[in-house]
């Protein structure tokens, strides 16, 4: 008897010890019938009887190797809706993952158990083509799967940034009024600053939730470009980052024409999430040097401190979303009030704007941030909002 025709005869006996191994996932299958645990077992299973028996050259096979095979839209439908309905029952990844080591042990096992008491022959190929379409089904599964709970992550935190903005506001507004009043005594006044500082950084953390949510669903960040002096705006971000710090913390300068069409909000916040990047890991002795440059071509910010360089390993996922603030807590040992999002928003925004950001980095030359932005980006937003090549 071939495999195919084993697992189609044998379909009950595996899926009861696909359902038994299910069950001993109970923080997933809690309350789950033995319909439900196996709802795409039987389909899987004839969808992989089937793909068995499909006629394969020997590059198709070596494509399917690869994870390029295209013979099997079967099993990756199967695969989709397994994964899919195994999010919304609860499982996890590792649990789906699981679920498919269980059906290919299953199946082996009883194979193996009917070719030592009979006289069938071992069918060495068809032995070879079921690893082959579990591993198909496998890793559609777990793509339907990753990205349906990166969906549903991404979600949640779009909407919890969202529902912050009221009460943030709220309380920032209370707090403003509480520093501003003549009638409040000095320490509640303090009390006030404090609590006014807090709910800035949270907000600031909310916008970049937001940003990153944004992003993450294929969108890019919004941006509103307006005639102004890149120098200008750059200036009074510097010197509200100033106040607090020591005097000579931020050198500033400026050359060149700085005249064009950007989002100054946006632009204040590449400033500012770069120079706390430098605070944060910058030597503490030395200014922090920001300088905007203006070129035939654009206009190029840049951002630059001493002390250690950053690891060469780190560099090439140094603007991901959290890479940051995972450096930062393994350098203190501690948790902090940061997302490490910082660099992943001045890419965002500069992608945004038509530009780019780039790094370098040594023990000799210091850290060294630049932003490179056009002129005016106008005309790249209005060939992609009429959907064609600017």
């Amino acid at each position: 008897m071939m495999l195919a025709d084993f697992i189609r005869s044998n379909r009950e006996a595996i899926l009861v010890e696909w359902e038994a191994f299910a069950r001993s996932m109970p923080t997933a299958t809690a309350g789950m019938s033995a319909t439900e645990l196996r709802d795409h077992g039987g389909p899987l299973l004839d969808a992989i009887a089937a793909d068995m028996e499909h006629a394969q050259s020997i590059g198709q096979q070596a494509e399917k190797s690869k994870g390029r095979g295209h013979n099997g839209l079967r099993l990756d439908r199967v695969g989709d809706q397994h994964g899919g309905d195994r999010v919304d029952s609860g499982f996890r990844l590792e649990q789906v993952v699981a679920e498919f080591r269980a059906l290919r042990a299953s199946v082996i096992r009883l194979w193996e158990k009917s070719v030592a008491s009979s006289t069938n022959a071992a069918d060495a190929a068809g032995v070879t083509r079921f690893h082959e379409a579990i591993d198909q089904a496998l890793a559609q599964s777990v793509t339907q799967t990753d990205q349906m709970l990166s969906g549903y992550r991404d979600l949640f935190v779009g909407i919890l940034g969202h529902d912050l903005r009221g009460p943030l506001s709220a309380i920032q507004i209370g707090a403003d009024l509480l520093v501003e009043s003549e009638e409040t005594p000095d320490i509640a006044r303090k009390v006030g600053a404090r609590i006014s500082n807090s709910a800035r950084k949270m907000t600031r953390m909310v916008s970049d939730l937001l940003d990153l949510t944004r992003t993450r669903f294929g969108k890019s960040i919004p941006v509103e470009l307006a005639p102004l002096d890149l120098g200008e705006v750059c200036r009074a971000t510097v010197e509200e980052l100033e106040i607090g710090l020591r005097d000579g913390a931020i050198c500033y300068s400026t050359t060149g024409n700085l005249e064009g069409r950007w989002d100054a909000v946006r632009i204040a916040q590449v400033v500012s999430n770069l120079v706390t990047n430098a605070r944060h890991h910058g030597k503490a002795s030395a200014p922090i040097a920001v300088e905007v440059a203006g070129h035939d071509d654009g206009v190029v910010i840049a951002v630059h401190n001493e002390g250690e360089p950053i690891p060469a390993t780190l560099v090439a996922s140094l603007f991901e979303p959290l890479v940051q603030g995972e450096r930062r807590r393994a350098r203190s040992g501690m948790a902090e009030g940061n997302l490490g999002l910082g660099l992943y928003i001045v890419k965002q925004i500069a992608i945004a704007h038509g530009g780019t950001v780039d790094v370098e980095s040594s023990a000799t030359k210091g850290t060294t941030f630049r932003v490179r932005l056009p002129r005016d980006s106008s005309a790249t937003h209005e060939a992609e909002a009429a959907g064609r090549e600017p």
